[in-house]
């Protein structure tokens, strides 16, 4: 499938892999993304004000975003499947693409984002030549959630569209989405689409046992600017424990109850107390009735939680870093994802230690595995005492062959490839 003759649109872009990913594309794929909102959860006079903003705006030389605003996932599902196919047929697959102005001669990649909130500040320009799917060619409409189904019914069949669904988690464990209600969904979209992708292995199993088909993983990787900001020396943050407190062991990531393995973590801190235990990312855990494992753990004196950091700012914390910590419990919805923070931890030269969650597996011998709070003890005694050894020349080879370019160059292959 050459570049300059696909067409490609991935409904749902919001999240930042699924961005890192789409920046990653090659200058010659035009990405364009339409972010969608429920109507329901604007505030009075608000869709307005985002409908002013709806016009496309140009994010960077070859992407493209879009603002609509639909009734509702959860009361409206049919009707906002139908506005979100017929934008697409209409506005995106039609050779004159919008406002009736033709399309420029070359392929494009396609985004829908159903992400909330208008499109940045700065885009609304230059709608008159936006590019369009448009003309001959192969179009590929690529989805990331399973709500989805309804759209990719919809556009079954339609002039030569070909449709792929990439799971980026396994939605069936996510609260408040129904497992019943996604299976249903993600059966639909195993019926309807040509290819089938999943970010993790144990995901890519379940899918090909599911559906009797074959399934592609394609998991989370790191930015080159990443690594090379990595590279570079960086001051101290203020707010880190200071160096004679002890070392550092750190984690980054979203923070809730039932992610973390927070009697481990409680042990660690117990059994290791001359060592700093630093936590950086958003307390996402709503539920009063499940904060008390987090709030122990925080309360003890050598925990430490600096709360969410920007992504950019990672690096010179990374690089202060003693030991990168990933504590993810060992239970079915983690087995089945594929961590972004292991990238980030083997982007560094510093020891990285997990728990036995089934993709830390993929990264040996580059990490620990552990199995338990005593393993994850031995393990910091060695770094400590000075007899831990790593390759760090191989690890650098491998981190560098798992760059978003590379995933970009690995999704098109496998749209290009034959299932049989």
């Amino acid at each position: 499938m050459a570049t300059e003759s696909a067409r490609l649109l991935a409904v749902d872009a919001n999240a930042s892999w699924t961005r890192s990913l789409i920046a990653a594309l090659p200058p010659a794929v035009t990405v364009h993304g339409l972010r969608l909102e429920s109507l329901g959860r604007l505030r009075p006079g608000f869709a307005g004000a985002l409908l002013r903003r709806a016009r496309p705006g140009r994010l960077r030389p070859n992407q493209w975003e879009h603002l609509r605003i639909i009734p509702g996932w959860t009361r409206a599902y049919g009707l906002s499947c139908s506005i979100v196919a017929r934008w697409i047929r209409r506005q995106v697959l039609h050779p004159t693409g919008w406002g009736g102005h033709t399309s420029e001669p070359r392929g494009s990649f396609r985004v829908s984002d159903s992400g909330a909130g208008p499109a940045p500040h700065g885009a609304g320009t230059a709608h008159r030549s936006v590019p369009t799917t448009g003309g001959p060619g192969r179009t590929w409409v690529i989805y990331t959630v399973p709500q989805y189904a309804g759209v990719a019914d919809r556009l079954r069949g339609f002039r030569g569209v070909r449709q792929a669904y990439y799971a980026y988690d396994p939605y069936t464990e996510y609260e408040g989405w129904g497992a019943d209600k996604v299976r249903a969904w993600e059966r639909s979209l195993f019926a309807v689409c040509d290819k089938i992708i999943t970010i993790s292995e144990a995901l890519r199993q379940d899918f090909e046992s599911l559906s009797g088909r074959k399934a592609h993983y394609l998991p989370n990787a790191v930015s080159a600017d990443f690594l090379r900001r990595m590279r570079l020396p960086a001051d101290r943050p203020a707010d880190l424990p200071a160096p004679d407190r002890g070392k550092i062991i750190g984690c980054i990531g979203q923070i809730n109850a039932s992610s973390y393995d927070w009697n481990l973590i409680e042990e660690l801190a117990r059994l290791r107390p001359t060592e700093q235990f630093v936590f950086i990312g958003p307390d996402i855990e709503g539920d009063p009735d499940k904060r008390a494992a987090i709030e122990r753990v925080f309360a003890r004196p050598n925990v430490h939680w600096l709360g969410p950091r920007p992504h950019d700012d990672l690096p010179k914390y990374l690089k202060h870093l003693d030991i990168c910590l990933n504590p993810l419990a060992v239970n079915p919805a983690n087995d089945r994802r594929s961590p972004l923070r292991l990238y980030d931890y083997l982007a560094t030269d510093k020891p990285i230690l997990s728990t036995a969650i089934a993709e830390a597996h993929c990264h040996l011998p580059h990490l620990s595995l552990c199995r338990g709070a005593g393993e994850m003890a031995a393990v910091i005694e060695r770094v400590c005492s000075g007899k831990y050894e790593m390759d760090l020349d191989a690890r650098r080879r491998y981190i560098e062959a798992n760059t978003w370019q590379r995933r970009a160059e690995q999704l098109l292959a496998i749209l290009e490839g034959d299932d049989a």
